[in-house]
């Protein structure tokens, strides 16, 4: 296992590289102003999902080969990209 300059393994030297130039934040419409210092104190949000959406996302998971969780991912990407106008979402 090759390691570069820095320790890094090849994959993440080229995550580093790839994601090098993406903000740290995505331009989101706010329901208020954000304060001067971030706290970064977040909050959770519990979604339940019915038996049958359950369903149709893991036969969409199914249909193109990958997993429910990326499905729900690509999904939650969608929404941020609705929302901020940004084609990558990292």
């Amino acid at each position: 296992r090759q390691t570069y300059a820095g320790g890094e393994t090849p994959a993440l030297a080229y995550w580093q590289a790839a994601l090098r130039d993406l903000p740290e934040t995505l331009p989101l419409p706010l329901d208020r102003p954000r304060p001067a210092a971030q706290r970064h104190r977040g909050a959770a949000l519990p979604v339940a999902i019915d038996a049958a959406l359950a369903a149709r996302l893991r036969g969409i998971g199914r249909d193109h080969d990958t997993t429910l969780f990326t499905v729900v991912l690509a999904a939650w990407q969608a929404v941020l990209h609705r929302h901020s106008g940004a084609t990558d979402v990292a």
